[in-house]
């Protein structure tokens, strides 16, 4: 007898767990296939899935936090039909959902159920919402009668924003190109936290880098020209992450770097936090080597006050260092701004924006009222990119032939 009751309640037991599972099951189905309905505006069929009944509600927050109440059948109807004219599949395509934190229980014929809802479509674009459903058992089929919808995160930037966003990116960076240094700081957080890829944090500071950059550099007037492309904006309430490649003509041809900036917004208005830049570098090439070599040939002077970074440093082959300066002076001592120069023997080594070039150096020059003068050296160059242009910051040449006269005149 003991044996044919446990036997009974275990019966009892695992139909009990699998009618459980099942309505589980069930309730999952009605509560997603609702949302899918909705997504694609098809009202009859999100309805479908409602208890027609004058108790049922539906209540929320969405976006602008705004509570949402509807209450009775009717009313609910109506509101559905609402959303349903401007599906939100119809101009997003179709999203991809993703449930999770599923807690459902069953008691009779009630049942509630709670999840976390990611929805996410093909632009990137989505939300995530707190769910909470009561639904109620009619006949054999699960029937809403409350859904309750809180937005934890939302990612759909309203094209106000997106316009507001890069407008304030693209009007910085023409500021920066026009050397307007107030006009810069207009488009930034007037905050401490501000950082800016020149590494200095905090307005003041960034306020003081900019005065001497516009100031002191003249090649920022690239940025005056500047266009933007492939922008990827994502906002989330007052703060927005910005993605875009960035490209300007320069001197020594078309930059481009790929950049980013993160913005808040402050009574209103968008404002620059964060700006990074990662510029893509050309590679150092022997082509472009031989290049600039013909335009060194054509005027040793102006080469050097193009190319040199300010604290170039050459090291003759006597172990003599030279500023820049006095690498000008030397070359007003010589008296020839017209030179042969033949590279061979040329390797170059690429580390992002630093670049090693090695070789043998074979030049002439004719010094006004005196013989002609050749050396050979054996070189090590080290350019560094600034960003638009390959700059010379050291050389170094060791001696392998030398004209008597040539290292007399450099006394």
């Amino acid at each position: 007898m003991k044996t044919s009751f446990l036997l009974f309640s275990l019966f009892l037991v695992t139909a009990w767990t699998q009618a459980q599972n099942s309505d589980e099951a069930a309730i999952r189905k009605v509560t997603e296939g609702e949302t899918m309905a909705s997504m694609a505006g098809d009202v009859a069929k999100e309805l479908s899935y409602w208890r027609n009944a004058p108790y049922i509600s539906l209540s929320g927050t969405g976006g602008s936090n705004k509570p949402l109440f509807v209450q009775g059948y009717e009313n609910v109807k109506r509101q559905l039909e609402e959303w349903g004219k401007m599906p939100i599949a119809s101009t997003m395509g179709k999203p991809q959902l993703l449930y999770s934190d599923y807690q459902v229980r069953v008691s009779g014929s009630s049942a509630w159920a709670t999840y976390r809802q990611k929805v996410t479509f093909p632009n990137g674009q989505g939300h995530t919402n707190r769910e909470s459903r009561y639904l109620e058992k009619v006949g054999n089929d699960w029937k809403i009668v409350n859904v309750t919808f809180m937005v934890e995160e939302l990612n759909y930037p309203d094209s106000g924003d997106e316009t507001s966003i890069k407008e304030v990116i693209e009007g910085e960076t023409k500021a920066f190109g026009n050397r307007m240094a107030d006009k810069v700081m207009s488009y930034w957080a007037h905050t401490p936290y501000i950082s800016h890829s020149m590494e200095v944090m905090g307005y003041e500071s960034l306020s003081d880098a900019m005065l001497k950059v516009a100031a002191g550099n003249p090649s920022i007037a690239e940025y005056q020209s500047a266009a933007n492309s492939d922008y990827a904006i994502r906002v989330n309430g007052t703060s927005a992450w910005v993605t875009f490649i960035q490209e300007r003509q320069t001197s020594a041809g078309k930059a481009r770097a790929r950049q980013a900036r993160y913005l808040e917004k402050l009574d209103g208005q968008w404002k620059l936090v964060a700006v990074l830049a990662d510029d893509e570098v050309p590679p150092m090439t022997e082509a472009l080597v031989k290049s600039m070599t013909r335009e060194y040939e054509q005027g040793p002077s102006a080469y050097f006050k193009k190319y040199c970074t300010p604290d170039y440093v050459f090291v003759g082959s006597e172990g003599d260092p030279y500023t820049l300066d006095q690498t000008l002076d030397l070359l007003k001592k010589v008296g020839s701004e017209k030179v042969s120069m033949q590279l061979t023997d040329l390797k170059i080594r690429n580390y992002g924006k630093t670049a090693i070039v090695t070789g043998i150096n074979t030049s002439s020059y004719q010094t006004p009222g005196k013989s002609a003068n050749t050396y050979k050296d054996r070189f090590t160059y080290t350019y560094l990119y600034d960003g638009s242009q390959w700059k010379w910051t050291s050389a170094q040449h060791a001696k392998l032939e030398y004209s008597p006269n040539v290292l007399s005149e450099r006394k």
